[in-house]
């Protein structure tokens, strides 16, 4: 769920100037054994209460709220503006699940170890911006050039408590294919999205921040947020011991009775995947959009994208997040910092598809037949 109220004023002290706040107010559920669910068929619960959903599954809601205030100012004989972004947000994370409780107390995003580190997260950062857009429409872009550029500062000394600096460049094309001289001419988009986001001074960037790709915004036909690199993280497992015959020992009332829970258990350290997100992301689109009638477009599109680890610094984790582990199985290896799997870093996903679309002033609808790579 997501609130906002804005105003923007494009005339201020009767000049040039574009000045303008919102207001927002944003719950975020994350649940991937939803997802999951969804695709398999097996029923959620069943499938959180599982010991997979207890040390796989990430679970979480964040809670936000803030502002933003901006200014833009244009750049003579061109159409292009320049502006200065503020915002304010402070947020909290609540996980529903044991994968997600750790993961997230061990990140050392705050300079706080446990669960301090989850509530009161405040960002307060600084975004100069560059706009150039000649495209000729918002929804149906036949013809016309956009570039945007822009970097976040968020730090201690503007306030809050995370420091993070995050570039991001997305650039799109437009041009007209065939009936140029109609309203509606065929028409070839792309669009290119680049960005990358990391901590400083000592503190790493927070969980939500990160990249996580897929869905309607850069990569059709993948589920949004589906897409990540792949890491593993320690934690302790309890399996229930069997006797000489294979059976599992249960557990005996005062009466002798059994209690069909186990009664004997060894538990022991083991690294269990995690979907830690990037801190680089890069997205290209391709589309051919021809009019079919009125408002209803095709449009035949390609999609590619993904989100790597380019700073493996930004995974460290704080030095107490693992200490009861490393004190009682001296033995197993426990890491300083999240390490993504090579073959899950730096890879690529694309999806090709034809797409149906009805878009208007007031309505906009979508039907898609996608095809992933």
């Amino acid at each position: 769920k997501s609130y906002q109220f804005g105003f923007t004023e494009p005339y201020l002290f009767n000049k040039s100037i574009s000045s303008g706040f919102t207001i927002f107010k944003s719950d975020y559920n994350y649940n991937q054994l939803r997802q999951l669910a969804v695709t398999t068929g097996i029923n959620p619960t069943a499938l959180a209460q599982s010991s997979y959903g207890q040390l796989y599954g990430q679970n979480f809601t964040q809670n936000s709220d803030g502002f933003t205030v901006f200014a833009t100012y244009p750049l003579r004989r061109s159409f292009a503006r320049i502006g200065m972004t503020y915002s304010f947000t402070k947020s909290s994370l609540q996980a529903f699940s044991p994968a997600s409780q750790s993961y997230f107390e061990a990140i050392n995003f705050r300079g706080l170890a446990g669960a301090n580190s989850l509530d009161g997260i405040e960002s307060s950062s600084l975004m100069p911006t560059y706009l150039y857009n000649t495209v000729n429409s918002t929804w149906s872009p036949t013809n016309g050039k956009y570039l945007y550029a822009a970097i976040a500062f968020s730090g201690r000394v503007i306030g809050g408590n995370v420091n993070t600096v995050r570039p991001v460049i997305e650039a799109k094309y437009f041009h007209p294919v065939s009936r140029r001289r109609t309203d509606k001419p065929t028409a070839f988009g792309v669009r290119v999205l680049a960005s990358t986001i990391t901590g400083y001074g000592g503190r790493v960037v927070p969980p939500f921040s990160r990249f996580y790709i897929g869905g309607e915004e850069d990569v059709r036909s993948f589920d949004i947020r589906t897409v990540s690199p792949v890491a593993f993280y320690p934690t302790v497992v309890s399996v229930c011991n069997r006797d000489n015959a294979g059976n599992p020992i249960l557990g005996v009332d005062s009466n002798g009775r059994s209690t069909g829970a186990c009664g004997s258990s060894t538990a022991f350290p083991i690294n269990s995947p995690i979907f830690p997100g990037g801190d680089t992301e890069i997205v290209t689109n391709l589309e051919y959009r021809v009019p079919i009638a009125g408002p209803v477009t095709l449009a035949a599109f390609m999609d590619s994208g993904t989100s790597f680890v380019m700073w493996p610094n930004q995974l460290k984790l704080t030095t107490s997040a693992l200490s009861t582990i490393a004190g009682q199985y001296p033995y197993f290896p426990v890491p300083s910092k999240l390490t993504p799997v090579p073959v899950t870093n730096f890879h690529p996903r694309s999806a090709a598809g034809l797409e149906i679309r009805y878009r208007s002033e007031e309505h906009t609808s979508e039907l898609q037949s996608l095809t992933n790579l």
